[in-house]
């Protein structure tokens, strides 16, 4: 039998607190704990937990963002598997079930991650029961470095509790990418599989969403490149590639991103930093591309500037 911990940090959402709650007490296959580690909320969200006394693990911290939220979950957790869900997010009932069967049928995997659906709040999330009456279809590899999957989303992750803590969890800095360094620590832990059907939770789109800072993305991107330069990823020269790979495919939308919002010292900034990476992976049209994005740029921020 697999006892999964159920991770989820909060932070002053607690409307949406309840529904990621109740679809985690709506799963087929219902999990050991649940831990909620709030990160210093101001609104009601410890009002919420305390109604849910009994049910679910209730924590607290200063707010130090969601790493370090996570982390303090992780901490406490006591289960064969830690599956985080944040907030704002949805499982799926059928979730914690797939995790179940997955892990079953492939020798208790470091990681399992499995696909989601897009939603706002207007909106609100798809069906659940179409979802799952689709075929399941998983695409095993070794492990994770070694698997064509790279984006992963933590609300449709689990790992391993040993491997994890092992790990020592989530770098806790304040920016954005702390998922995506984990997965790269991860990169050559036994087992992983990819869940492509059906989704297993499903992401709130809204504004206030931590992907939504570019400033921050850049800092956390930047911060796995130094790590990676300084040795600081597992697999050695080995698995070179295959971590440059997966860094590459973060950091080539990233730029592109900075410099179509006219931020171009970052986009340069990411871009000379990865020059080598990308030339060794023969991305040739990111390396002409980019310089004439940034070109683009600074030509309209002259222009701007004469006009004003």
């Amino acid at each position: 039998m697999i006892r999964f911990s159920v991770v989820i940090p909060a932070y002053n959402r607690s409307v949406w607190l309840v529904e990621a709650l109740e679809s985690v007490f709506a799963q087929t296959v219902l999990p050991f704990e649940i831990i909620v580690a709030d990160d210093g909320s101001t609104d009601d969200t410890l009002a919420v937990l305390e109604k849910y006394a009994g049910r679910v693990k209730a924590l607290t911290q200063r707010n130090a963002g969601p790493a370090a939220a996570r982390n303090l979950g992780i901490n406490a957790a006591t289960g064969d598997y830690i599956a985080f869900l944040d907030s704002d997010d949805l499982w799926f009932p059928h979730t914690l079930a797939l995790y179940r069967d997955v892990i079953e049928r492939h020798a208790r995997p470091a990681m399992i991650e499995g696909t989601h659906v897009e939603f706002d709040t207007e909106q609100g999330p798809p069906k659940a029961d179409a979802l799952r009456h689709s075929s399941t279809v998983l695409q095993p590899a070794p492990d994770y470095l070694a698997s064509p999957r790279v984006t992963l989303w933590p609300s449709g992750t689990a790992i391993r509790t040993d491997v994890l803590k092992a790990a020592g969890g989530f770098t806790p800095h304040a920016f954005n990418a702390e998922d995506c360094d984990l997965w790269m620590r991860l990169g050559v832990e036994r087992g992983f599989v990819h869940i492509a059907q059906p989704p297993v939770f499903a992401y709130r789109r809204h504004p206030a969403s931590a992907v939504s800072s570019l400033a921050k993305s850049v800092k956390g991107i930047m911060a796995m490149i130094e790590c990676e330069r300084r040795g600081g990823y597992p697999g050695g020269s080995a698995r070179k590639r295959e971590r440059l790979r997966v860094l590459t495919t973060h950091t080539r939308p990233l730029s592109v991103a900075c410099a179509r919002r006219g931020l171009l010292r970052e986009a340069w900034g990411i871009y000379a930093a990865t020059f080598a990476w990308n030339l060794r992976l023969l991305r040739l049209r990111y390396l002409v591309a980019l310089p004439c994005l940034v070109l683009l740029g600074l030509v309209g921020g002259a222009r701007e500037t004469r006009v004003l």
